[in-house]
């Protein structure tokens, strides 16, 4: 029996997952019919090929035809697959801008956008834009490993752009740090950039292994050394913050709306003892004010 063309959307098992299905089948039998549409398979094509690999005859059944063929394929694998973020966003970006399909009579010609697409597989949309250069690429190996959930969707772009950009680099290992490699090359001259990427298509091992090299990181300013008035400041804007940020929800009153009387308590007693050292260290610097005054007059 034929796949439909949305039973591809999700990625088939792996090796270890379909032999496991297949002994699962074996002990226990079929447990999940497998769904058919217009006589093709839109649902179940592992469990199908466990089945003829065991010669077990497979039970079907068929969509109703009600509401979208796209929906309910998702609906039927998102339960039961355990997909990670990747691989769901790849699925999303193959079925933003399908038909969305109902009865085969009366096809809509709605399309899914992105962002629909993103909401049903619970992804955002620029991981959706992501997978879709990555399809967009040809790079089946690069797709392969995205949809197997080797490899995340946002470095599957990040290789893809670089390529782009360099097609030289098409045939290096993505093992090595295509990125330094790519940074390096643009913060060259143009002559040298021209030079070097020349050396890559004549697979200069030498300029390779240069351009692989991570620049050195740059020093980082030393701090500046807090002096006294410079920790009290700070003492004082976190305060400053704190009491503006209570102002903004409504005062104390709303702060403390839902604690319990001791936690009121508490804080109410906190507050006391920090309005006493505030008073404290206001009259001491009142008095070592009114000394500078006394010893400037005279």
């Amino acid at each position: 029996m034929e796949f439909h063309e949305l039973s591809n959307i999700f990625p088939m098992m792996s090796d270890a997952e379909f032999a496991a299905l297949v002994e699962d089948i074996r002990e226990h039998g079929l447990r999940e019919a497998i769904w058919t549409h217009d006589g093709k398979i839109i649902d179940g094509r592992n469990r199908f090929k466990a089945c003829e690999q065991l010669g077990i005859k497979p039970a079907f059944r068929k969509w109703d035809g009600k509401g979208s063929l796209i929906s309910f394929v998702v609906s039927l694998n998102l339960h039961r697959r355990h997909l990670n973020e990747s691989q769901r966003a790849m699925v999303a970006a193959k079925i933003a801008n399908m038909g969305v399909g109902g009865d085969s009579a009366n096809r809509s010609i709605d399309l899914f956008a992105q962002s629909t697409a993103a909401e049903m597989l619970n992804v955002s949309v620029p991981s959706v834009k992501r997978a879709k250069k990555v399809q967009e690429s040809g790079d089946e190996k690069l797709i392969a490993d995205v949809e197997s959930g080797k490899v995340a969707v946002s470095a599957a772009a990040q290789h893809v752009a670089a390529v782009t950009r360099y097609p030289e680099l098409r045939n290096i290992s993505r093992e090595k740090d295509l990125f330094t490699i790519v940074k390096n090359l643009d913060a060259m001259a143009e002559d040298a950039r021209t030079e070097a990427r020349s050396a890559l298509l004549r697979h200069d091992q030498s300029v390779l292994a240069v351009l692989a090299e991570k620049p050195p990181m740059p020093k980082l300013a030393p701090k500046k050394k807090m002096t006294p008035a410079d920790k009290w400041r700070e003492s004082l804007a976190q305060m400053s913050r704190f009491f503006s940020s209570v102002d903004r929800i409504g005062g104390a009153a709303a702060l403390t709306e839902r604690w319990t009387e001791r936690e009121r308590r508490a804080f109410f007693n906190e507050l006391c003892g920090f309005r006493a050292a505030a008073d404290r260290h206001i009259n001491q610097l009142t008095e070592a004010q009114n000394e500078l005054g006394q010893k400037a007059a005279t």
